[in-house]
């Protein structure tokens, strides 16, 4: 899984102020428990004392009889804390009033076991994703669920190559794009790239999205963008002051998403920086969705004929027909 500095300083910051706060509590929780019932406190410091005598035997003993002494040690810690929760349970009192609250059990708020990053981080990190690709537009409306086949025409033949109608070859697209997202860590090679062509309205924005929700809530690293926003982004890491380190984010994560390319503003730096992104992804085998309305033709024509050849060749595309749905 992938996913940018930010992202991973935001979730240690609040982890660390989730142990902060479990620390706390427990403290506070000592003190009144302590004023209200001063025989624990002296159970307390009996429990500390006795671990402390079971150090200094380990360190110091060394006859026959020291498993027999550590046990018996033991044992009084044992008794010591039953008396604990004993008044802790007469006073209406949970037993473990005193222990220290964690928001995870399972990593005690460290954002870490022993096999790794602990899911609560894992988690973390989904939720700045989804934050993040928010920022830009509301995930929730583009679900599988609610894509409509029944907006595309069914009464012509799109394409002769395949002889279907609008509406079976989106069918088609939909099926493939929910089988990509479903098996995305499952995919070859040959499938791991798709460019969503056609005119506008046609459901490809839609679909990418769907694409993006179901991968971020089953642990993918995301970056969506516009291929506007994403230039404008580039343009500030490199010329401006952002610390971000945007670019990394874009060819590192799991999954790119670019939307509406050719919409952009037309330099040599555009060309530069969508060849250097999508040949490096591709030696990186890294996964990429491109949504344009230009044809195969356009893009030939608007962009250097490396860069087309890299999408065209080795890009499964998915082309779409009808008219703008939005407007039906």
């Amino acid at each position: 899984m992938s996913y940018n500095k930010r992202m991973f300083e935001e979730a240690e910051k609040i982890i660390s102020q989730r142990r902060k706060n479990a620390i706390e509590q427990s403290k506070a929780r000592k003190r009144e428990i302590y004023k209200l019932f001063p025989k624990i406190l002296k159970i307390d410091n009996l429990i500390s004392k006795t671990s402390i005598d079971v150090a200094k035997e380990v360190l110091s003993s060394s006859g026959d009889n020291l498993k027999e002494i550590i046990q018996g040690l033991m044992l009084k810690n044992i008794s010591l804390q039953e008396e604990k929760k004993l008044i802790l349970k007469k006073n209406n009192y949970p037993e473990d009033y005193l222990e220290i609250s964690y928001y995870c059990n399972k990593c005690e708020d460290s954002g870490y076991t022993k096999d790794g990053i602990c899911d609560c981080k894992k988690q973390l990190l989904k939720e700045q994703a989804y934050k993040k690709l928010n920022m830009s537009v509301n995930i929730n409306n583009f679900k599988f669920s609610n894509f409509k086949l029944d907006c595309y025409p069914d009464n012509y033949i799109a394409s002769e190559k395949s002889g279907k109608t609008p509406r079976e070859i989106a069918a088609d697209n939909f099926k493939y794009c929910e089988d990509y997202a479903y098996n995305f860590f499952n995919k070859s090679s040959k499938s791991k790239n798709i460019l969503m062509q056609g005119g506008t309205g046609l459901g490809k924005t839609h679909l990418s999205l769907a694409i993006a929700g179901y991968c971020i809530e089953n642990g993918v690293g995301v970056v969506y963008a516009s291929s506007q926003q994403l230039l404008h982004k580039l343009e500030s890491d490199k010329f401006g002051d952002s610390q971000e380190g945007f670019l990394d984010s874009v060819l590192e994560c799991d999954l790119l998403i670019i939307d509406d390319l050719g919409a952009e503003f037309y330099t040599q730096f555009t060309i530069s920086a969508f060849y250097n992104i999508i040949n490096t992804r591709l030696l990186e085998n890294k996964s990429t969705i491109i949504n344009t309305n230009l044809s195969l033709e356009e893009i030939l024509l608007k962009y250097s004929q490396r860069l087309a050849s890299r999408i065209i060749g080795e890009y499964n595309i998915l082309t779409f027909y009808g008219k703008d749905y939005r407007l039906s």
